[in-house]
């Protein structure tokens, strides 16, 4: 068609399903598996067979030697499959190549609008408004300044938790050791059988036997 050549037949087509849930897609790559089987048989011959490609974002692999100026979609991929410890990196290398071509213009201002519209909803102010790809780089660098300060404090704050419960666990072990001595010493002053003690109160009859040599 682009040389020209006139026809009455409907162009290629390339059916695509661009996904970026955070499941590994699992529903088949054809319209065949994705519609119900109890089908009138008066519509089967109508159900759609078609086979279209999948693009699961999340799970394509991608390197740093595919992001380069004439790749716009590796480091999308990449800034989708980042997390917090390299979505700044990833940011940058997205960044450089939407400034590398006058082509990319309506590309970089439709991210600004969409992370303008995130920053609205996460912050709750509909006045905030980024007007550039430096604006954006500014906040996000702020925000990972943020995650790790909140996941330091995190931290510390599990670390207490955890010596706490630690603390309180040893506690009522201890306390639980102290309660079956107590009980094994009682049955000893009465005189009943070391074994029957060991056995009623858990110790070991080395426990007992020591016990014994107080009483």
């Amino acid at each position: 068609m682009k040389e020209g050549k006139i026809t009455d037949k409907l162009p290629p087509v390339l059916p695509l399903v661009l996904y970026n849930g955070e499941k590994e897609w699992k529903a088949g790559v054809s319209m065949a598996d994705l519609l119900h089987p109890d089908c009138p048989d008066t519509l089967k011959p109508y159900q759609p067979e078609i086979q279209f490609f999948l693009l699961d974002e999340k799970r394509v692999p991608v390197s740093d030697d595919d992001i380069s100026s004439d790749n716009l979609v590796a480091p999308i991929f990449a800034l989708e499959q980042a997390d917090h410890k390299n979505l700044y990196t990833t940011f940058l290398l997205l960044k450089r190549v939407l400034e590398s071509s006058p082509e990319f213009a309506d590309i970089a201002q439709a991210f600004i609008a969409y992370v303008t519209a995130v920053t609205r909803a996460e912050e709750r102010d509909p006045s905030i408004k980024v007007k550039s790809l430096d604006e954006v780089e500014i906040m996000l660098s702020k925000k990972i300044d943020n995650w790790i300060a909140e996941g330091e404090a995190k931290g510390k704050k599990e670390g207490k938790k955890e010596g706490k419960i630690e603390g309180k666990i040893e506690g009522k072990i201890e306390g639980r050791k102290e309660a079956q001595l107590a009980i094994a010493l009682a049955l000893l002053q009465k005189g009943l059988d070391k074994a029957m003690i060991a056995e009623a109160t858990e110790l070991s009859l080395e426990e007992i036997e020591d016990l014994a040599k107080n009483v």
